[in-house]
């Protein structure tokens, strides 16, 4: 998601697409492929909510690699997944992430009620940043505020015991670490782009 190809050529819904491959010597090659249209948006997405969310969602079941190994992604590189594909390039680690942005809120020293209302005042598709990790606010199902992540696990329904998760998921917006940190309490920045 969000990767640029050249495109060749076009014919009957098959579109030819430059792609890097390595040789059999290790050594950069460019092969042309063939691949058919769906899924691909020439240029980048226009900058809305919907299609934000609807990226995002695409990712739902994703397997989670922390620094993206094994092919797989982590919590960072999902979310500048999604926001390449509006032409947005997001830093890799979420020290820098926190600081990007047009609109930039800090959520540190605020109680979780405030937290909360400052969360709802900006709008689904803002990123939550805390340390070591970041979260898409999606908005609210069924009155109950949920995010979207790639993560590795949380504390299980029982209070005691550790989920192991490692894939992008749709979860309540204050779901409780291995650790037993409330996310809530942990979120320190919300970051925002303009949409249309």
């Amino acid at each position: 998601m969000g990767t640029a190809l050249p495109a060749k050529e076009e014919s009957e819904g098959i579109l030819m697409v430059s792609i890097p491959q390595k040789d059999d010597k290790g050594q950069l090659m460019i092969t042309n492929v063939e691949t058919d249209q769906d899924g691909i948006h020439f240029g980048y997405l226009d900058m809305t909510q919907e299609n934000i969310l609807d990226q995002a969602k695409k990712l739902v079941g994703m397997a989670y690699g922390w620094g993206d190994s094994n092919g797989d992604m982590d919590c960072s590189s999902t979310m500048n997944s999604i926001y390449r594909c509006f032409g947005i390039l997001l830093p890799r680690n979420t020290s820098a992430l926190a600081q990007t942005g047009t609109d930039v809120v800090s959520l540190e020293n605020m109680t979780q009620e405030e937290k909360l209302e400052k969360i709802h005042e900006m709008k689904p598709g803002t990123l939550l940043v805390m340390k070591g990790h970041v979260v898409m606010y999606i908005g609210q199902q069924d009155g109950e505020d949920q995010i979207l992540h790639n993560f590795t696990t949380c504390l299980a329904e029982d209070g005691v015991s550790t989920k192991e998760v490692y894939q992008c998921q749709i979860t309540p917006l204050n779901l409780v670490t291995a650790s037993g940190v409330q996310y809530l309490d942990a979120y320190a920045t919300a970051i925002s782009f303009p949409t249309e």
